[in-house]
């Protein structure tokens, strides 16, 4: 009686395979890429959120939030990865439930946020991950207003001097 059944070599082979196509599709996958362009558009969604909260805020103070008061003087600018809650002196619960943070916050990926004196102007800010996302091209930007820290750039905001050189970000200002 002869047993049916495949040999080691036929495994062996058909494993290699199954590897090789693996391989293939997870490199035309990148779920890198994929898990940056993700964090990316929740990045927008979340300043785009944050940006109605501060509109409102406005609608009722005929102002947006102050950083003066909160802010230190050698950078007086609000940053989500501060620790205060909420980041944002002004929003409370009446304009957003929570302010959001970075879905990281954490190794230089935090938003920021820069209010002038009067409160008449802001700038809102994320650093973005994944620069080659076509998705993203028209709004990654060094342009902007309000920034008139002097090791920033006066008049301007610039995305360099926050985030560093040739990274990108997304930046949303009053309409």
């Amino acid at each position: 009686m002869k047993m049916r059944g495949f040999t080691l070599v036929e495994l062996l082979v058909v494993i290699a395979i199954i590897g090789i196509l693996v391989t293939i599709v997870l490199i035309s996958v990148n779920p890198a890429k994929l898990i940056f362009r993700s964090r990316d558009s929740k990045r927008i969604q979340e300043l785009k959120e944050i940006q109605v909260a501060i509109q409102s805020y406005q609608n009722d103070n005929n102002k947006f939030p102050s950083t003066a008061a909160q802010c230190p003087v050698t950078s007086p600018y609000c940053k989500s990865d501060s620790g205060s809650n909420p980041w944002i002196y002004g929003l409370t619960t009446t304009y957003a439930k929570n302010v959001p943070k970075d879905p990281t916050n954490t190794g230089g990926y935090y938003y920021f946020y820069r209010s002038d004196a009067n409160g008449d102007e802001y700038v809102l800010a994320a650093r973005l991950e994944d620069a080659s996302n076509q998705q993203l091209t028209a709004v990654v930007t060094d342009g902007g207003v309000l920034d008139t820290n002097p090791a920033i750039g006066v008049g301007e905001f610039n995305c360099t001097s926050v985030y560093g050189a040739g990274i990108p970000c997304y930046v949303v200002s009053n309409p």
